[in-house]
């Protein structure tokens, strides 16, 4: 089971929250919202591996445009 760093967690919760505010989010979905981003964290670290793996082909790194 993955462990979490729930001080993370409410700190971003907190600032989510101060930010947006005025929009008419609350604390609650704050909250919800910082869960997401912490769940989607090693996701997306993945797929930026496989990405930059992708753009590698024999050695030689492609160039975007």
């Amino acid at each position: 089971m993955r462990t979490y760093n729930l001080s993370k967690i409410m700190l971003k919760a907190w600032k989510v929250y101060r930010q947006n505010k005025e929009k008419g989010i609350n604390f609650a979905e704050s909250l919800h919202r910082a869960w997401l981003s912490s769940k989607a964290e090693e996701i997306n670290a993945k797929r930026i591996e496989e990405f930059a793996d992708s753009l590698i082909i024999k050695g030689k790194v492609l160039k975007q445009s």
